[in-house]
């Protein structure tokens, strides 16, 4: 049972993972749309 619950929390954490990434980039993809990219790139870093 542990090691299945191991499993699924590695699952679950890694949909998590993706999930975030994409809205990351979309967002990006948004910001990007609306400023410029030197702007973002600043802001993010």
């Amino acid at each position: 049972m542990k090691v299945l619950r191991g499993e699924r929390e590695i699952t679950f954490r890694f949909i998590i993972l993706i999930f975030s990434m994409i809205i990351v980039n979309s967002v990006k993809g948004i910001f990007i749309k609306e400023k410029d990219e030197r702007e973002i790139i600043g802001f993010l870093f």
